[in-house]
């Protein structure tokens, strides 16, 4: 199998059977138009360590970034930005959570993992894509939960 990349789409040669060449053209994903999956990298109790009561939601990054994450050839926050949102279980019961957004710019291992043809064509540089770091909690302290994010994000 044979390949090369144009600017929008590739070109694989390939065989099927014996001595039928076949070649196939398809449009390739341009890396900053498309949006990713966010997911939690890190908690607080750690996974399977939940209180009974307060289970942790899975659904939380849906609340954090509703879009999806994106990657940018420039920074968009110059500063963190903030907001306060609640969940209600089907209980009745809620959670209030403040988040704390901010950019940060993707490590070279990261990126280089990437497909590279991909990313050396559309941004050149560095890449910048979306943060947060989130309290979630029985009560709606939040002006002190937003004080609180400001002093770790400073960290």
């Amino acid at each position: 199998m044979t390949g090369y990349r144009t600017a929008k789409a590739a070109k694989v040669n390939y065989r099927l059977g014996a001595n039928k060449e076949r070649v196939m053209f398809y449009k390739r994903r341009e890396v900053l138009k498309q949006a990713y999956k966010p997911i939690v990298l890190d908690r607080y109790p750690p996974e399977g360590a939940d209180r009974p009561e307060t289970p942790f939601h899975p659904s939380i990054t849906q609340f954090c970034f509703p879009m999806g994450i994106s990657l940018r050839k420039e920074e968009a926050f110059k500063t963190p930005e903030s907001f306060d949102f609640f969940m209600t279980d089907s209980t009745g019961q809620r959670t209030f959570g403040t988040c704390l957004v901010f950019d940060e710019c993707l490590d070279e291992k990261l990126r280089m993992s990437m497909h590279k043809a991909d990313v050396a064509s559309e941004t050149g540089g560095k890449l910048w894509t979306q943060k947060a770091i989130v309290i979630l909690s029985r009560y709606s302290f939040m002006e002190s939960f937003k004080s609180i994010l400001c002093k770790l994000y400073q960290i």
